[in-house]
């Protein structure tokens, strides 16, 4: 309310006039409407512009605008109430990388927009939390800060993010993008043999993949994965391709580190050698050759840590005559028969399977000594049932191996699982919302539904 906070001019600090000199005078600011869409800038400089800002500051998911109109000839036809849709962030100490995280639908996902043309999906911490600014865990100042926030009347969503037609665009517009667009595709043809396209599977791919495996990458019979892909330079060498990987996803680069997806000859795609940092001096063609041999994409797991194991580590040590071994853990829901993927842990060689049981419980936030059964993930139409009392090394576990609580007959069922979705055919604000139903391969065709 400081904002709009009248002040008085009077006594010695009479407002001063060109024609009529000293007067008594009140001085603010009066909002008399808002727009649809309202764009809030913080300050992020100062004065002179050469110095960052990186104070923290919350910004909110939904503001009311209501009690800052002026009282006096304002516009109140339309509640205030405004939702944060887009958030551009600063990306580094010079102020020379800037990205943007946009939710363009209505009750839909965010999505970082970097300035290299690279789309991925995001989560609400990234929008939010690490652009707050002020302080990381170890008292350094974030580089990396909102500067500008957009908002749009909630009133006015449907309007503002309705869908834009062919005939929306003016043709001199249409005319300059179709342009671009086959500079583009001709650079691309010219130059794609000097890249490397590189997927990276996240944690939070894991966390929403419905099926065999960390992801499913290609597998048209079944839905893909919404996995962040990028063409990388052959040339680049990994200790840049990590850093700049690391910034992307919002991390420090010391907090990640990747293995690379091999095919196996079982016909699963796991995750199985670690990239190690001692190859930061090789070259990305060169880590394809070495570890992906016969496969034409790079294929990357991005581990994350949260913080340091110890002063000198941020990962357990893997490979090697090392006993420790990382295991993936997938929970399977029976009341809406779906997967969730409940990240990751490091045991060793001679655990008993029954040891992970509080930390999995824990993770569910079920009692401590809630009974589970535990199976390792072979292969789609191979799912065993692990007893308690066995170690790991009694199973044969490798880097990297899936476990899933419950039941191997919901396998099979992913083997004859067709989603059908259906969107309306035509473009419209009065229409009816997307859906999907799952049918089985096998049931009658002549079954209908309303």
């Amino acid at each position: 309310m400081d904002y709009i906070r009248k002040e008085s001019c009077e006594g010695d600090n009479k407002f001063k006039t060109e024609t009529y000199g000293l007067q008594e005078a009140e001085k603010g600011v009066i909002f008399e409407s808002f727009p649809s869409v309202l764009r809030i800038y913080l300050k992020r400089h100062d004065m002179q512009g050469y110095a960052l800002i990186s104070d923290r500051y919350e910004y909110p998911p939904k503001i009311d605008l209501q009690k800052y109109l002026s009282p006096d000839n304002s516009d109140r036809s339309k509640p205030n109430n405004y939702l944060l849709y887009g958030v551009i962030v600063q990306g580094d100490f010079y102020g020379s990388t800037y990205y943007v995280f946009l939710k363009p639908e209505k009750n839909g996902k965010w999505f970082k927009f970097d300035n290299d043309d690279i789309v991925t999906p995001t989560t609400d911490k990234e929008v939010f939390e690490d652009n707050y600014g002020g302080k990381d865990y170890n008292n350094t100042k974030r580089f990396r800060n909102a500067y500008m926030l957009m908002y749009i009347r909630e009133s006015d969503i449907d309007l503002v993010l309705s869908p834009v037609l062919v005939q929306d665009i003016p043709k001199h517009l249409q005319r300059r993008m179709n342009g671009l667009y086959e500079q583009k595709k001709k650079k691309k043809a010219k130059d794609s043999h000097l890249y490397l396209h590189t997927m990276i599977v996240t944690p939070e791919t894991f966390a929403r993949h419905q099926g065999f495996d960390l992801a499913n990458f290609d597998d048209q019979r079944y839905q893909l994965s919404e996995i962040p892909q990028f063409n990388v330079l052959k040339s680049e060498t990994y200790k840049t391709f990590k850093t700049m990987t690391a910034l992307k996803f919002g991390y420090r680069a010391e907090q990640i580190r990747f293995w690379v997806f091999v095919n196996r000859q079982n016909k699963t795609v796991r995750p199985d050698t670690l990239i190690i940092d001692n190859f930061f001096g090789m070259t990305m063609e060169e880590i394809h050759t070495k570890m992906a041999a016969g496969q034409n994409d790079l294929k990357l797991f991005l581990e994350a840590a949260d913080k340091p194991i110890n002063d000198h580590a941020w990962f357990p040590h893997t490979g090697g005559n090392s006993p420790n071994i990382i295991v993936f853990i997938k929970y399977f829901k029976p009341n809406t028969q779906s997967l969730e993927g409940l990240g990751y842990l490091y045991v060793q060689k001679l655990d008993k399977v029954c040891d992970i049981i509080p930390i999995l419980c824990e993770k569910k936030e079920f009692p401590p000594h809630t009974p589970l059964k535990i199976y390792k993930e072979i292969k789609p139409n191979m799912i065993e049932e692990m007893i308690p009392n066995m170690t790991f090394l009694r199973y044969e576990i490798q880097n990297v191996e899936n476990r899933i609580r419950e039941i191997p007959a919901f396998y099979d069922s992913l083997l004859i699982r067709n989603v059908i979705q259906f969107k309306p055919k035509y473009e419209g604000q009065d229409q009816n919302p997307e859906f999907e139903i799952v049918l089985k391969k096998n049931q009658l065709s002549e079954h209908r539904y309303v």
